[in-house]
């Protein structure tokens, strides 16, 4: 249950910052993507150590939802580098075409850009 819950909000949170990552020129960009994949880079006990004292003030060791956020926290950055990936190789011409076949935004969404993200999902998750 906890990883179905971990790899729903991965891909809530990753699918719209890959978006905004590669397709708009963002001010600063290169500090989001350091924000992003920090926990990557930083050591995982001094992370960890973090998480924990945070936690302890919270309230939320020995939760689920203290169970998931931990989770989140290191596999969030492998999620959003996969679909960055597949949004990389996605055709924004693509989507026109289906627009002006008469898709709308959530046809679009639905049948050209999830489709082709699904292999950078399924990386993003192993």
């Amino acid at each position: 249950m906890i990883a179905f819950i971990v790899t729903a909000v991965n891909v809530l949170l990753a699918v719209p910052a890959a978006n905004a990552l590669v397709r708009y020129p963002l001010r600063g960009k290169w500090l989001f993507e350091a924000i992003i994949f920090a926990p990557i880079v930083i050591p995982p006990f001094v992370a960890v150590m973090g998480i924990h004292l945070t936690f302890l003030q919270l309230g939320l060791t020995e939760t689920i939802l203290g169970v998931v956020l931990a989770h989140i926290a290191p596999t969030l950055p492998y999620m959003v580098r996969a679909i960055m990936i597949s949004y990389h190789t996605l055709s924004t011409d693509w989507e026109d075409q289906a627009r002006m076949l008469g898709a709308g935004a959530v046809s679009r969404f639905t049948f050209v850009v999830i489709p082709h993200l699904l292999p950078g999902i399924a990386a993003g998750r192993a």
